[in-house]
C-alpha cells in the first residue's frame, strides 16, 4: 500500500531524504533551465552562486569581477552600454587572450552540464533527458510516415465493398465507394481521428466525441453484411409480389405465337409464378 497521498507527496519526501532545503532558493531553482543558457559569463555565475563553495557569501557582482579576472576577459571583450559582455573579434585578439577565451568556454560547457544535473536531481519531478526526447521525436516521424504509407496503400485497393448474397451460388452485391468518400477516409486514417464526423462542441466550446454516432457506426459495420442480404432477399420478395399482382390477372395465357391457351387455375403463388413464366417463354 502506498504511504503517500500522490507522487507529489512522495516526491517531497524523497528529497527531504537527500537533505534538500525546500527553502526560497529551492523555488527559485524549479524556475531555472540551464539548458537554455548560452552565455558563459551567466553560466559561471550560477555556478559560483549554487555549486562553487568560492562563490559563498559573495554578492554577484563580486562574482563577476573574480570571472573577469580569472579568464583576462579585459583583453577579449567589453562591456556595452546595457552591460552586457561582448566579444572582440578573434583576428584583433592575442595568443594569450584567445586561449583564455577558450579556457572560459571549456569550463563553461562543464559547468552547465554540472547546472543541469543539480537542477534535475532537485526537480520537483525530473525532466526527460533532451537526447531521449529528440529520439522519441524521430521516431513518431517515422512512425507516422510509415502509418501515412499504410494508409495510401489501403486507399488505392479498397475501392468496393462486395457481400456474398447466396453462399451456394456466390451471387454477390457490390458496392462502390466515391472518390471523394475514400479520400476523406484516407485523411481521416492518417490524422488519426477515425471519428471524424462524429464530433460536437459542448457549451464550453470544447470538442466532444458524439458517443450515440460512434454506437451506431459500429453496430453498422457489424451489421453491414446482413443488412444487405435482408434487403436484397426483400426487395426479391416485393418483386415478386408485384409480379403476380400484374402478371396474373387472369388465368387465360397466350403462348409466344399469341395463340390462347386453356390453363388451369393456379392454386398457389408458386404455380402462379410458374405459369406467368411460361407463358413468356421462360422455363423454370
Amino acid at each position: 500500500m502506498n504511504e503517500f497521498a500522490d507522487d507529489e507527496i512522495k516526491r517531497w519526501n524523497d528529497l527531504k531524504k537527500k537533505g534538500v532545503k525546500l527553502d526560497k532558493e529551492f523555488f527559485e531553482l524549479q524556475a531555472e533551465d540551464f539548458s537554455k543558457i548560452e552565455n558563459p559569463v551567466t553560466i559561471l555565475q550560477k555556478d559560483m552562486e549554487l555549486l562553487n563553495p568560492e562563490g559563498k557569501g559573495l554578492s554577484k557582482k563580486t562574482i563577476e569581477i573574480e570571472i573577469v579576472r580569472k579568464y583576462n576577459m579585459n583583453d577579449w571583450a567589453e562591456k556595452d552600454e546595457k552591460g552586457n559582455w561582448i566579444e572582440r573579434d578573434d583576428e584583433e585578439l592575442t595568443d594569450e587572450a584567445r586561449a583564455d577565451k577558450e579556457k572560459m568556454y571549456r569550463d563553461a560547457g562543464v559547468k552547465k552540464q554540472g547546472l543541469i544535473n543539480y537542477r534535475n536531481e532537485r526537480a520537483f519531478f525530473n525532466e526527460p533527458d533532451e537526447n531521449a526526447l529528440k529520439q522519441q521525436a524521430e521516431q513518431e516521424r517515422i512512425a507516422q510516415e510509415n502509418w501515412g504509407t499504410t494508409v495510401n496503400d489501403v486507399y488505392t485497393k479498397v475501392t468496393s465493398f462486395s457481400t456474398i448474397i447466396d453462399e451456394k451460388t456466390n451471387e454477390a452485391f457490390e458496392y462502390k465507394l466515391s472518390e471523394t468518400d475514400r479520400k476523406d477516409i484516407a485523411e481521416a486514417m492518417k490524422e488519426g481521428n477515425i471519428f471524424k464526423g462524429k464530433e460536437y462542441t459542448d457549451e464550453k466550446g470544447q470538442l466532444q466525441i458524439n458517443h450515440q454516432r460512434v454506437f451506431e457506426m459500429l453496430a453498422k459495420e457489424k451489421a453491414y453484411n446482413q443488412a444487405i442480404k435482408n434487403a436484397y432477399n426483400d426487395g426479391k420478395a416485393v418483386g415478386a409480389k408485384t409480379f403476380i399482382k400484374e402478371d396474373l390477372k387472369n388465368v387465360g395465357f397466350k403462348s409466344t405465337d399469341g395463340t390462347p391457351q386453356t390453363t388451369t387455375a393456379p392454386k398457389t403463388e408458386q404455380e402462379a409464378i410458374a405459369q406467368a413464366m411460361r407463358s413468356k417463354g421462360l422455363r423454370l
